[in-house]
């Protein structure tokens, strides 16, 4: 997947399809979100260490099919808005954590975010 660019100020809303693969397993497979689960963006640096934006708790859409692993990604204008310069057109990563009632799992994808007009 090729990162996926936001741009500061802007409403930022993209779907993603979350893939996972299993021990032994020779490739990825659709991972059902269960309706239970929590959905968690947050986008980081690369070593984790530091958050950009987020956490921000996602909702099923009419776009969204969580059961068969399909979600949109939203993060409104204002959150967008106020990322720190230092970050801009860094290589940065869309972190997703699915918590289905406290069994957590992780998916991670490459982000850029760079500066917008306003």
């Amino acid at each position: 997947m090729a990162d996926i660019e936001i741009v500061t100020g802007d409403d930022a809303a993209f779907i993603v399809t979350l893939k996972k693969q299993h021990t032994g397993e020779t490739a990825a497979s659709a991972f059902a979100i269960p309706g239970t689960a929590t959905i968690k963006a947050a986008i980081v640096t690369p070593d984790h260490k530091h958050k950009v934006i987020g956490p921000v708790t996602q909702s099923e859409t009419v776009d969204s099919d969580w059961a068969n692993s399909k979600l949109v990604i939203a993060f409104d204008s204002a959150t967008t808005g106020g990322t720190p310069n230092k970050y801009l057109g860094r290589p940065l990563t869309l972190e997703v954590e699915v918590d289905d009632v406290g069994k957590e799992t992780f998916f991670r994808t490459g982000v850029k975010i760079y500066k917008g007009h306003a």
